[in-house]
This record gives structure tokens, sequence and C-alpha cells, in this order.
């Protein structure tokens, strides 16, 4: 790695990086962040320790953290090392103060007394993995599935990404078939569990208040991202998901798919953080307030 230090660019080289390539799609940024949170809040304690931990805890406001978690990501997926390690050293400062207790059991992996730290090894791999599949099943879904040399390659992408973010280096499956056995296998366990507020604040991600004219872009953008969930997950967030959305998601994905062999690479490709926080910031007030009531009802162990 120190030898790359001093070519000056990223960590994930434009043309090399298999990970760059997938996240430059927009329509992978737009979507890859809400659909890790509802995935991962199959983990009751990555969300516990996040939520006992977070700024959006006090405030409600899960969008902002949503789009500064973004932002965080984006500036180590595109920007030179200098800049991508100031943010790395930021959130590190953050991660140190992540861990505690839960005085209730939450799930069958944690009784009565389990602690939680932002350096737990499964942890630290759930938070990555969660990413990288979303990541992956929003670019195979509506742009291309990757090669079989760029899916070892973009696994290693991702391998570093975790280890650059505190992840230990012997926490990651040593291959991309081995990572997929492992995050599937999870899911299909009977080891997830949803908390209340785990559901909740997924499901309000998911379904953003929006204005009368802007609702039928919402559905569009939700049945993107619920048609590349497995079953279990949208099953165990009680997401909509029947024939109808069924019907209305396969057309939908093949013109998406088409559409981007005609839609000219400087509008598809690029990052997506600040046009996001544009969108929703004007949105956020009325979900923050939504928010507040229901941790004010379901709140979490101490």
């Amino acid at each position: 790695m120190s030898d790359e230090t001093d070519r000056g660019d990223g960590y994930f080289p434009r043309g090399e990086s298999v990970l760059r390539m997938v996240m430059e799609e927009r329509l992978v940024g737009m979507l890859y962040g809400s659909r890790a949170l509802v995935v991962g809040a199959l983990e009751p304690m990555a969300f516990t320790g996040t939520y006992l931990r977070s700024r959006a805890t006090r405030t409600g406001d899960y969008y902002g953290r949503l789009l500064d978690t973004q932002a965080a990501f984006e500036d180590v997926f595109f920007k030179p090392r200098a800049e991508a390690d100031r943010t790395l050293d930021r959130v590190a400062r953050m991660h140190s103060r992540v861990e505690g207790t839960v005085e209730e059991g939450i799930g069958p992996d944690y009784p009565a007394g389990s602690s939680y730290s932002a350096s737990d090894p499964w942890l630290a791999l759930w938070t990555m993995a969660v990413l990288c599949e979303s990541a992956y099943a929003i670019y195979s879904s509506y742009v291309r599935d990757l090669t079989d040399e760029e899916k070892v390659r973009y696994w290693d992408d991702w391998r570093l990404f975790g280890e650059l973010f505190g992840m230990p280096a012997e926490a990651a499956p040593a291959s991309w078939e081995e990572f997929r056995e492992v995050y599937f296998g999870y899911i299909h366990s009977d080891r997830p569990h949803v908390l209340q507020m785990a559901n909740r604040a997924a499901v309000a991600v998911v379904n953003l208040p929006s204005p009368a004219a802007t609702r039928p872009a919402q559905r569009v953008l939700y049945l993107l991202m619920a048609g590349t969930l497995p079953d279990r997950v949208r099953r165990m967030h009680g997401l909509p998901w029947g024939l109808a959305e069924q019907l209305a998601w396969l057309p939908l994905r093949e013109a998406v798919r088409v559409g981007g062999f005609v839609i000219p690479a400087p509008l598809r490709t690029g990052p997506v953080g600040e046009r996001a926080r544009r969108v929703l910031d004007p949105l956020r007030e009325r979900e923050i307030g939504i928010i507040r009531e229901l941790q004010s009802r379901l709140p979490l162990p101490s």
C-alpha cells in the first residue's frame, strides 16, 4: 500500500478499481445506502451499537446520518488519499467511542450483558458486507453482472475498504465465493433479529416523505431498491412486495438496463452525495418528528 501512496491518486484509482467502477454508477450511489440500511438492520447488535452512539439518536435525523455516511464513503471511494485519510481519521475517532453493553437480550446471539464495539470483527465485517453486496446487487441488476475476474478484484477492493475503516484483515473471508456463503448463510439462518426501532428506521428511510408531485419517482426508486432484496429481508421488515410489485419491477429493470446503453456516461456516472443532500434536506424535518415520536415509544436497551 505504501508504494502506491506516492502516486497522488486515491485508494481506488479510476480504470483499475472495480469498486470504483461500480460506485461511479449514479443509480448505485442513489440506492445502495438505503438498501444496506435495510439489510444491515437484520443484525441487532450492529443496529444497537449504531443507534445508542449516533447523533441521529438524539436528533431523529436518520436521513442526515445517511447523507453524512454517504459523503464519508465517497471521500474514500473517489478522492485523493490525503483527503480520504482525513475522513478516515475522523471516522476512527468516532468509532473509538462506539462501545458498551446491553442490559436486555436482543436476538438469539446476544443475551443480557452482551457487549458491542465498532472494532468487533464480526460487526465490522457485517457493516462492510451489506455495503459491498448492496452495491453489487444494484449494479448487477441494472447495469451488468461482473465477470469472474472482476468479482475477485471487487472483493479485494472491499476488503481494503473494510480495513481502512478499522475491520481486522482476518475478519474478511478470503474469496468472493466464501464471502457470499457467509453473508447469505447469515441472512437465511435463525440468527437475524429485527428490533422494532431498526424496522421503523429502515422503513422510514425507504419511504421518504415527499411532495405529491415526486411520489411517482419515489415509487420507482422503491421498486428499484426493493426488487433487489432477498425475499426474507422484505418479509422481516414487512416491506410490500406482491404480484403487483413484481410485475411492475420486471419491465422496469429491463428498461433501466437498456437505458444504460444509450445514456452518455457523463450523465450516468459520478458521485451523488451532494445531489442527494440538496433533494433530501427540505424533506427531513417532517421525518425527524416521526422518528422522535417512535423513539419515545420504542426505547432500545441502554
